[in-house]
């Protein structure tokens, strides 16, 4: 079950999302499959992003695969603190973000995970984080990167 809302009063942004444990009261920002050119926002967006802490009342937890996809126009995004994982190809081919800062919940990023943001050069990497998929940073402006000691896997 997937849900959509408006939750910023001054862009009326329209987000969606998916209900991942309806007891436990978590959601995910909604991905799209490889088959789909649906990602959880307009593609139009520009700007600044800030993905919601919580939604409805559910606790955002995790950005599911391709959530925002070929978003060209994002410049920046803002991760909760409460949001653990990122899918893959998440960001991929938002070639106009330039930085990200990820909150101190994220472990782990999916393959591709900013792949082609050509423009991205500055990523905060939490201590929490424990896997970097495969391709994660391949096409962008990063020039170095300094990770924590909590990395358990780190792919090409």
């Amino acid at each position: 079950m997937w849900f959509a809302i408006y939750f910023s009063w001054t862009s009326l942004l329209e987000m969606r999302f998916e209900i991942m444990d309806e007891q436990e009261k978590t959601c995910a920002v909604k991905g799209t499959s490889y088959y789909e050119d649906n990602p959880a926002i307009d593609k139009e967006t520009a700007g600044p992003l800030t993905i919601p802490s919580e939604v409805n009342g559910y606790k955002v937890e995790a950005i599911m695969e391709r959530a925002f996809f070929n978003c060209k126009k994002l410049t920046s995004v803002f991760v909760p603190d409460c949001v653990m994982s990122l899918g893959s190809d998440v960001f991929d081919r938002c070639s106009s973000l330039e930085s990200v800062h990820l909150g101190s919940g994220v472990t782990w990023f999916g393959d591709n995970c900013f792949a082609g943001c050509s423009k991205l050069a500055t990523v905060n990497f939490p201590s929490s984080l424990e896997n970097i998929g495969e391709s994660c940073f391949a096409g962008t402006a990063l020039t170095s990167v300094v990770l924590g000691d909590n990395i358990i896997e780190l792919d090409k």
